[in-house]
């Protein structure tokens, strides 16, 4: 008896062998766009948080040069608010931390928020090392982290310190 076997299929073991590597492949896939998606959001919490530091230090430290005087701190002392005597009719001028966020207040008119709802500032101080009534030196400290919804990948915390002299 001369039994021809069939030899057009696949045995059980190269079957799986083959899901075992698909399987590998896709594992891998999923575990590198997982990792990038993770870097994309740290990327963006980092980004956020920098750029209000930034800004508002930009904002604080040109409104410190066109200053006339430094009303708070005064000389020697360190303050959580700065108030700025801007020159000529131009309103006089203050920073301040509220409830998580920086505000400038003019004196007698509005209140404008230099950072976004998504950053939440821990700290804001000034301390003022001028030497003398008509040159003060301001240094001030930012301390900012992300509001997050508790995931690790949106925890970022940053601090920002500069010395700025009024321009007189």
């Amino acid at each position: 008896m001369n039994i021809k076997k069939n030899k057009k299929g696949f045995t059980l073991i190269e079957v799986i062998v083959y899901v075992a590597i698909l399987g590998a492949v896709v594992v891998s896939f999923i575990s590198f766009a997982l990792a990038v998606n993770q870097l994309k959001n740290k990327a963006y919490v980092v980004a956020e948080t920098n750029s209000n530091l930034r800004i508002a230090a930009d904002l604080i430290s040109r409104k410190i040069r066109a200053a006339q005087n430094v009303v708070s701190p005064s000389l020697g002392d360190s303050a959580a608010a700065l108030v700025l005597d801007m020159p000529g009719t131009d309103p006089d001028l203050s920073f301040y931390l509220n409830q998580g966020a920086i505000y400038l207040e003019e004196v007698g008119g509005e209140t404008t928020a230099l950072t976004s709802a998504d950053v939440n500032i821990l700290s804001l101080s000034f301390d003022n090392y001028g030497t003398n009534s008509s040159l003060s030196n301001i240094h001030y400290t930012i301390e900012a982290e992300y509001k997050n919804n508790s995931s690790s990948d949106y925890k970022y915390e940053n601090k920002l310190e500069t010395s700025v002299n009024t321009k007189n």
